[in-house]
C-alpha cells in the first residue's frame, strides 16, 4: 500500500481523501473530519485545492489522513 510507505517514514505528510471531486465554483466551504462524521458527498475543486495548498503552511493534520467536503 502506497500509503504506508508514507506512514511509516519520518516525513511530515498529509494523506487528504475525498469524496467526488466536482469541478465547480467553490463554496468557500470545507469541512475535513478525521472520523468520518458530518462528510457531504463531494467537494468543490477550488475548495479542496485551498485545502491542500493551506495544508502547506499548517500542521493541524501533519501525520493524519482527514477526509475533505462541501
Amino acid at each position: 500500500m502506497q500509503e504506508s510507505a508514507f506512514m511509516n517514514s519520518n516525513l511530515d505528510w498529509t494523506i487528504v481523501r475525498c469524496p467526488n471531486i466536482v469541478d465547480k465554483p467553490a463554496k468557500g466551504i470545507c469541512n475535513p473530519t478525521l472520523d468520518g462524521k458530518g462528510l457531504k458527498l463531494s467537494i468543490t475543486l477550488p475548495d479542496l485545492s485551498k485545502f491542500m495548498v493551506d495544508q502547506l503552511e499548517q500542521t493541524t493534520f501533519i501525520k493524519q489522513a482527514p477526509s475533505v467536503s462541501n
